[in-house]
């Protein structure tokens, strides 16, 4: 049996990683995008929230700290609003080093044969679009400011092998690391490095609502059956190797895809994802995978959470 702390066990956070960096985050209130703000503060670095949930943007502001942290209101489907985020950074503390395109959606759910075709272009909208116009616009200030940047964006597992009826998140997460390799290419020469991370399963709140079960433990359980290691990934995680590629310890890396997924995309172990059939709205019935007859209950683009 594995050692007990493993399962609590956190990556450290380097003290002085990002001394006086300045990065922008977005969906950075909860889950994934909250692990990344937290990291980046405690490394030493300057961060603007940018949030559709700008209150809870705000509260964790607050918590860190107005020396460390701003919120604003931040919906990623508008190109201004991101814009705005940026000049934010640029006009509170002084200048843009780090873009995190954070903020995602599950969006539209369901079979090929029934995809909604509003909620598959809002779940693009967000997940896709969004990231473009982040890199867009960090780029244009970090090729002005003429130092060293870092793009990170967050595609997925998702965005590496296909499933069932999360069509549309898998075009976007795809989509994701092919903008992210063609703007690394762009970039390149002005030494603004574009990488993303890919996440396999996390229990975040974008999620949670999606596995079966009651509570935190109930869900850290399902994640940690799921996984080749036995433990649960934690937000955490994630935010310890975007960490690495905002920082100089990554200068080397530019256009490439970190997997945070305790090997599971590997096939270690067998295991299945906790997306697996008996988790998720997807069932094995009758030797055939589809989407549950009661899928429908579960949110689509139109009121799914914004946050990875």
């Amino acid at each position: 049996m594995a050692d007990a702390s493993l399962l609590t066990r956190l990556p450290p956070v380097p003290a002085g990683l990002l001394q006086d960096k300045i990065a922008v985050v977005t969906g950075g209130s909860q889950g994934i995008g909250a692990a990344i703000v937290d990291a980046f503060v405690r490394a030493g670095a300057r961060v603007v929230i940018a949030d559709i949930q700008y209150e809870k943007a705000q509260k964790l502001a607050a918590k860190l700290g107005a020396a460390s942290a701003v919120a604003i209101e931040c919906d990623v489907r508008e190109e201004d609003h991101i814009a705005k985020a940026i000049e934010t950074a640029v006009s509170t503390f002084g200048g843009l080093d780090i873009m995190v395109n954070n903020a995602g959606i599950v969006g539209a759910l369901g079979s090929v044969t029934q995809i909604d075709a509003a909620e598959f272009d809002a779940t693009l909208q967000v997940n896709l679009r969004g990231v473009m116009f982040g890199i867009k616009h960090a780029a244009r200030v970090m090729k002005a400011q003429g130092t060293h940047g870092s793009i990170v964006n967050m595609s997925s597992v998702c965005g590496l092998r296909g499933g069932f009826g999360f069509l549309a998140y898998e075009a976007s997460k795809w989509g994701i690391r092919g903008l992210s390799e063609g703007a690394a290419c762009e970039l390149a020469a002005s030494h603004i490095r574009v990488n993303c991370v890919a996440p396999g399963s996390i229990p975040t709140p974008m999620i949670g609502h999606l596995v079966a079960g009651d509570g935190e433990a109930d869900l850290l359980k399902t994640f940690a059956e799921g996984s080749p290691t036995g433990v649960a990934l934690r937000p955490e995680n994630v935010a310890s190797q975007v960490l690495y590629l905002a920082s100089d310890l990554s200068l080397g890396v530019t256009g490439h895809t970190v997997l945070v997924d305790n090997g599971w995309l590997t096939g270690i172990g067998g295991k299945p994802s906790p997306f697996a059939a008996l988790n998720m709205p997807m069932l094995n019935e009758g030797g055939k995978m589809g989407v549950h007859k009661d899928a429908g209950q579960f949110p689509g683009a139109k009121d799914a959470e914004y946050h990875t």
